[in-house]
């Protein structure tokens, strides 16, 4: 059983917090800051520590308190805002970048402002621009009108270049549909960058709109078209055809689809089909896909597992209870209980549950952790919930473990304490 963390924290346990974005880094350093931490902490903010950024939201809220928590943050602050605008190779370490700069003008920070300003630029490490959207979220009118200027002038430039429209729509968001166009029209005669700027989000907005009439008629594919497609696929291809056939086969297609798909198929072919399952939900389990738990590779299995979780059967159940009587639950072969579970199972469970060294087979361990009790929804899960939020690499599968225990009631202290402090704001909220 996961026993509750104590403090202080050393070095690699304050490390791996902040890596995962646990709260306990604040109660650490609300109680046992020391210089040790200022290092840790700097490279935690310029570099995105966290294991999906793009899922798990903007920490700079988070690691800019954390700083004021420290026992230095005026000398901490001083020396990361001249680093904040390096052309960085990594997209998600120089968003948080910015972010950061935009949290640290947002309180006023002297110089704070100029360097957001800095952090604007088109990076030909990673083909993005960076900073647009934080200087319009601080600087509202003024920061479009920058920014706009700045994306049109490259657009001026490079006839290429890509000229990003989430400016405008932040501008819009906040203070209503078409200000900002309205706020540019205004200054386009005297500006050609605006009015380029301008002239590129029409056409782009032109061209999702024919984009978009083209896609409301889905035109019908045979079964044998679809086959045909699937069994051409290969890792560098895009199953046009099969993927539009698979949105309205019923149930008897589908069956006979499954039979056609030999044990032996090459597994981009196996992992097409099966991922469909993760997309429409039918009412009868295909016997045909019983055939895929018995693959020799890992990988298919792994995709048999997630499939048949989707489905209550007698032999989806056997099958569990075989894998749990050998004792080595590490992936999707958790999912078999998700509309299977019966009451008293979490013991046989719990104790088969192996830690995988995968960092990513860990997080597809904890997710289905997750998975499993918005299914379920019973308190016995307590041990699988407790054992994913320690565990999980990712805070937005925390947050969906913290959910869970707290709609079943079932939240230890210790947990909801730390969870104030968490680095996700739905987190926080859950506890409050």
């Amino acid at each position: 059983m996961i026993e509750p963390f104590s403090l202080p924290l050393n070095k690699s346990e304050f490390q791996q917090t902040l890596r995962q974005g646990l709260g306990r880094a604040r109660l650490h350093l609300q109680k046992h800051g020391n210089d040790w931490v200022e290092a840790i902490l700097m490279e935690a903010c310029l570099s995105n520590l966290a294991y999906d950024p793009q899922c798990e939201g903007n920490r700079a809220p988070w690691l800019v308190e954390l700083i004021y928590q420290s026992a230095r943050p005026e000398m901490l602050i001083a020396s990361l805002l001249p680093q904040l605008p390096a052309d960085v190779e990594n997209y998600w370490d120089a968003t948080q970048r910015c972010r950061i700069a935009l949290n640290l003008a947002q309180r006023g920070v002297q110089g704070a402002r100029e360097v957001l300003y800095a952090c604007l630029r088109y990076s030909l490490l990673t083909k993005d621009i960076i900073g647009a959207s934080e200087i319009v979220e601080f600087d509202s009118a003024d920061g479009l009108v920058h920014v706009a200027t700045f994306l049109g002038s490259r657009k001026l430039a490079d006839p290429n270049f890509y000229c990003c429209e989430n400016p405008l729509f932040i501008y819009n968001d906040r203070f209503g549909q078409f200000s900002g166009n309205v706020l540019l029209q205004s200054l386009a005669r005297d500006s050609p960058a605006i009015q380029c700027y301008l002239q590129n989000i029409d056409d782009h907005q032109n061209r999702r709109a024919e984009y978009q009439a083209g896609q409301e008629v889905t035109p019908s594919i045979s079964f044998e078209l679809a086959y045909q497609d699937l069994q051409s696929f290969d890792s560098l291809g895009f199953l046009a055809q099969f993927v539009t056939w698979a949105k309205t086969a019923n149930e008897t297609e589908w069956s006979r689809m499954l039979e056609l798909v030999h044990f032996n198929a090459p597994l981009n072919q196996i992992r097409a089909l099966l991922s469909i399952f993760e997309r429409r939900q039918f009412e009868n389990c295909p016997q045909a896909l019983f055939k895929f738990v018995k693959h020799p590779e890992y990988n298919a299995r792994q995709w048999a597992f997630s499939t048949l979780g989707n489905f209550k059967h007698p032999e989806i159940r056997a099958i569990a209870e075989e894998l749990l009587s050998a004792g080595k639950v590490t992936g999707d072969e958790i999912l078999l209980f998700k509309h299977n579970y019966q009451a008293g199972d979490i013991d046989q469970i719990y104790n088969a549950l192996q830690v995988p060294e995968d960092q990513h087979q860990l997080h597809s361990l904890i997710m289905n952790i997750a998975r499993i009790s918005e299914s379920i929804g019973t308190p016995e899960l307590f041990p699988l919930l407790l054992f994913g939020y320690e565990r999980t690499p990712c805070s937005s599968c925390r947050g969906r473990l913290v959910k869970e225990l707290v709609e079943l009631d079932v939240i230890p202290g210790w947990i909801a304490a730390e969870c104030e402090h968490d680095a996700v704001s739905e987190t926080r909220a859950l506890v409050c």
